[in-house]
């Protein structure tokens, strides 16, 4: 018997089972009554199945209102986030200029920063300009923190694509922006898929600075909607779990549309042409 090998199966399942155990966990206690999760010992099959939890989230509270609203946001996001890094991923890979490098390293350099350190900062900025309470303002915060991961990511795709397919398409009578929307930008598009995909779920998931910037009911996303079933004596766990699960649902949807390109954009680079 392969001892090493039974041990290597035996720690992906207990890995597995870490990482879908909370999944299956809340999806099983939205169809809890509130009433079941006190009970001792606790069942974890719920013992009458119900989709009041549900129809409370769904007819009977602002989430679906912050869903959208979160759509929006996220959307708009990755339109700005994705043409703003693929243009700049594209003049780094293709042109050289003084300062190249720094300018590279200092985009990395600023993921480090924490999201607490700048929290007041951006805070005073939107309170000057007038944005509170309006979701450009979390577009624009979304985006300035997700394009230099975009701008990498593209980087590292377009240094892939061969330059003499652009000088073939100039050859051929196309101007250089042709050559870029017509040639390049449709053999980058597995890039563009994986950097939109990780930007949809930073701005999807992303907590602080909605909570921060947004004090509107109506103008909520989705995770400070889903914080307000947290009560001050009890927390309403039927309801924040119905709610978390519909929350998972376009981020299951859309990866499972285009890992195909996801997978092959985040390998870009791995591997010298």
């Amino acid at each position: 018997m392969n001892w090493k090998r039974l041990g290597l199966i035996l720690v992906y399942i207990v890995v597995i089972f870490a990482m879908v155990s909370p999944i299956v966990m809340t999806i099983l206690t939205s169809f809890k009554t509130q009433s079941e999760i006190y009970i001792f010992p606790p069942t974890i099959i719920p013992r009458n199945p119900t989709l009041e939890a549900y129809k409370n989230v769904i007819f009977s509270s602002s989430i679906p209102k912050q869903f959208y609203n979160s759509l929006k946001v996220s959307v708009l996001t990755i339109a700005l986030t994705v043409t703003l890094g693929s243009l700049a991923g594209y003049a780094f890979a293709r042109a050289s200029f003084p300062g190249k490098n720094f300018l590279l390293f200092f985009l990395l350099g600023t993921q480090m920063i924490p999201g607490l350190g700048n929290a007041i900062a951006l805070y005073y900025m939107a309170f000057k300009l007038g944005m509170l309470n309006t979701h450009l303002v979390l577009v624009l915060v979304y985006s300035a923190a997700s394009t230099p991961i975009s701008v990498w990511l593209m980087k590292s795709y377009f240094e892939q694509i061969p330059p003499e397919l652009e000088q073939a398409a100039q050859v051929d009578g196309c101007t250089p922006y042709q050559a870029l929307t017509r040639i390049v930008l449709p053999l980058a598009r597995p890039g563009m898929v994986a950097s939109a995909l990780m930007v949809f779920v930073a701005a999807w998931n992303e907590f602080l600075i909605s909570l921060l910037m947004i004090t509107r009911t109506a103008l909520k996303t989705f995770p400070v909607g889903l914080y307000a079933f947290i009560g001050q004596f009890q927390m309403d766990w039927p309801r924040i779990s119905a709610a978390a699960t519909l929350g998972v649902v376009p981020l299951v949807l859309l990866f499972l549309l285009l890992q195909r390109h996801f997978v092959a954009g985040l390998t870009a680079g791995a591997v010298k042409a």
